[in-house]
């Protein structure tokens, strides 16, 4: 295969990456294509990567790129959509990280959030989710950012 050299090369290659789990590489290539064409599908794919390598802070700054560009309606409601989630994430990880300091393996409320976090997970039911948003938004916050997962594993 030969070495991308249109943004529309670099970025066809970066979804190819992406696909195959090398997110660092597919990364490089989604700023190659922004670098040589600013389109709001490079910057938000770019920022994409950022958050899934964990790096909020340049995603933030991708996406609020993305935010001054000319975007569709679905662009901009993902870009404002990340944008949450990333500040959701900011608020919630250290609420997480207290609560995981002070529980121990064995601690039965540890266990039970496991269970109910797995279950609305694996659940597709809208409605169940909006309850347990309703009744304790620090959970739903859980939810939304994925932070829950991580607690899963």
């Amino acid at each position: 295969m030969s070495a991308p050299r249109t943004a529309d090369e670099f970025y066809r290659r970066g979804l190819e990456l992406n696909l195959a789990g090398d997110v660092r590489t597919a990364l490089d290539h989604f700023l190659s294509s922004f670098r040589i064409a600013e389109r709001p599908t490079c910057a938000i794919s770019a920022a994409n990567m950022h958050l899934k390598l964990g790096e909020r802070d340049r995603a933030r700054a991708m996406y609020d790129r993305a935010k001054r560009m000319a975007l569709s309606l679905s662009q901009e409601a993902l870009v404002r959509s990340k944008l949450e989630t990333i500040d959701a994430q900011a608020r919630v990880a250290p609420l997480v990280s207290g609560f995981l300091q002070e529980v121990r393996p064995d601690d039965p409320r540890l266990h039970s959030l496991r269970t109910m976090l797995s279950n609305i997970l694996n659940s597709e039911d809208e409605a169940k989710y909006r309850k347990v948003k309703e009744r304790n938004p620090k959970i739903a916050n859980l939810l939304e950012i994925g932070s829950a997962r991580r607690l899963l594993e």
